[in-house]
C-alpha cells in the first residue's frame, strides 16, 4: 500500500514539475547557440564532431554555421586551412558556413556556434592584443 502512495506521489510531483515548466517566448528573437569548442585535440576527435555540426546544422536549412578560431596567427591559419579542406572532403555547402578569426591567443580553440535566421551573430571572446616586446605571441 505505501508503495502505490509513494509511486502516485512521484507521479504527481512529475506533473506539477512538467506543467511548471518554463516555455519559450514566441516573441523572442531566436539566439547563437554554442555546439562544441575544439581544443588541443587528436584530428579524428576533432573530425567526429566537425561532422556532428554539420548533421546539427543541416538540420535547420535557415541557420549558419560560425566556426570562430583563437590561436596564435600560424595555428589560426593552420586550423582554418584543416577546417576548409575537410569541408571540400566531406562536401558541405561552405556557404552556410562562415569562419572568423577570433583574434591571438595563448592555446589554439575553435568553437562551433550555430545561428538561427533571425538571430544575432555570436559575441567573440576577448583575445590577448599582440604585443610582442611582452612575449604574448
Amino acid at each position: 500500500m505505501l508503495k502505490v502512495l509513494f509511486l502516485i506521489l512521484v507521479l504527481m510531483s512529475y506533473i506539477t514539475f512538467a506543467q511548471n515548466e518554463e516555455k519559450p517566448n514566441q516573441n523572442e528573437p531566436p539566439k547563437a547557440f554554442k555546439v562544441d569548442e575544439l581544443r588541443n585535440l587528436p584530428n579524428g576527435h576533432m573530425k567526429a564532431l566537425i561532422d556532428s555540426f554539420f548533421s546539427n546544422l543541416m538540420n535547420d536549412s535557415t541557420a549558419l554555421g560560425y566556426i570562430i578560431t583563437y590561436g596564435s596567427e600560424r595555428e589560426g591559419a593552420r586550423r582554418e586551412r584543416f577546417l576548409r579542406n575537410y569541408m571540400t572532403m566531406r562536401n558541405f555547402d561552405q556557404s552556410k558556413i562562415k569562419l572568423v578569426n577570433g583574434g591571438i591567443t595563448k592555446d589554439i580553440n575553435t568553437e562551433l556556434w550555430i545561428v538561427p535566421a533571425k538571430a544575432e551573430s555570436p559575441k567573440l571572446t576577448p583575445a590577448l592584443r599582440k604585443f610582442d616586446e611582452f612575449g604574448l605571441v
